[in-house]
């Protein structure tokens, strides 16, 4: 607290009276300095009014694609699960690895898909001991005139509908091999077939099937 001078001619009691006068304009004075400054103002050059912050906009929520039919699915059923060993696919139609494709689903879906021929699919023979085929097509495949057909077919009240025959395999090989042969040597075969779009433009599998070659 800052020291009060009073001069030493006033009476007493003038003197105590002007000394608390002089403590009460000195403690205003400290309360002054110690009331903290008020937080400056964003003023508008061109408004009195304070400026307002803009409200911050949220991103969009991102729009989820429709959900593919998960009840729909592809079945295919080997017109010949056992064929000749080293049988010959040009001769021998009993040797060839044709498939009839069915699609499931709810009673009274209706599809409009694709029929695809074999080399439009993704095929893998497993033999027993492991070895491993992939089919050959001759001539090369070439994009069908027109675009690959479309078909439509109605799920039926056992909740599958026939689409039909997949075919045009010529014969066998071992991945990355560049000679091949007609028909498959003796044995038991996993045959897993992959790339099934039934209108929905999602890639499906089908179940594995057993080829016996003999």
């Amino acid at each position: 607290m800052p020291s009060v001078d009073l001069p030493t001619s006033v009476a007493p009691r003038t003197r105590a009276t002007l000394f608390a006068a002089a403590l009460a304009l000195a403690a205003c004075g400290a309360a002054e300095q110690a009331e903290p400054a008020p937080a400056p103002t964003t003023v508008d050059p061109e408004s009195d009014e304070p400026a307002e912050e803009e409200p911050v906009e949220d991103d969009p929520p991102e729009r989820a694609e429709p959900p593919a039919d998960a009840r729909l699915a592809a079945r295919l059923v080997l017109e010949h699960p056992t064929i000749e060993a080293n049988g010959s696919t040009s001769r021998d139609e009993g040797a060839r690895l044709d498939a009839t494709l069915f699609v499931s689903g709810a009673p009274g879906t209706v599809v409009t898909m694709v029929l695809p021929v074999a080399s439009e699919l993704e095929w893998t023979l497993t033999a027993e001991d492991g070895t491993t085929w992939e089919p050959v097509f001759l001539p090369p495949p070439m994009p069908r005139p027109g675009g690959p057909p479309r078909t439509t077919v109605t799920i039926a009240a056992s909740g599958e509908a026939e689409v039909g025959v997949v075919h045009g395999i010529s014969g066998f090989r071992r991945p990355g091999a560049t000679d091949w042969q007609e028909g498959l040597p003796r044995g038991t075969y996993e045959v897993r077939v992959t790339g099934f779009d039934l209108g929905d433009g999602v890639s499906r599998a089908a179940p594995p099937m057993t080829l016996t070659a003999r």
